[in-house]
């Protein structure tokens, strides 16, 4: 199925992706705070697994209790049991948010080499 979703999905963000398989808390506007599952993450974005099928552009996305980041969807597909994959942006970022970021991507990518 992942391969199905690579093939119908153009590449959206210019940052490059690792791709990795996170556990995400995620929470939107009038919802309450819910698990899912980040597929990929870049500097720019992420694309998540979310287990409900809401229709909020807006939310927090929470990756593995370590960074918290404001994102919009931009794109999203849905799946089985009422999830969705959905393609974000991340948005309003502060310069420490930058840094906590860039570190979390440099320490995902040291774990893998």
């Amino acid at each position: 199925m992942e391969q199905n979703l690579e093939n119908e999905l153009s590449n959206r963000r210019g940052a490059p992706r690792l791709s990795r398989n996170l556990d995400i808390r995620y929470v939107h506007q009038g919802g309450g705070v819910q698990s899912g599952q980040a597929v990929n993450i870049s500097q720019s974005g992420a694309r998540l697994i979310l287990e409900d099928d809401a229709d909020n552009t807006e939310l927090t996305v929470e990756f593995e209790g370590k960074i918290a980041l404001l994102a919009r969807t931009v794109w999203r597909q849905p799946l089985n049991n009422g999830r969705q994959i959905v393609g974000v942006v991340f948005e309003g970022f502060h310069w420490s948010q930058k840094v906590a970021l860039d570190n979390y991507l440099f320490h995902l990518e040291s774990q893998a080499a």
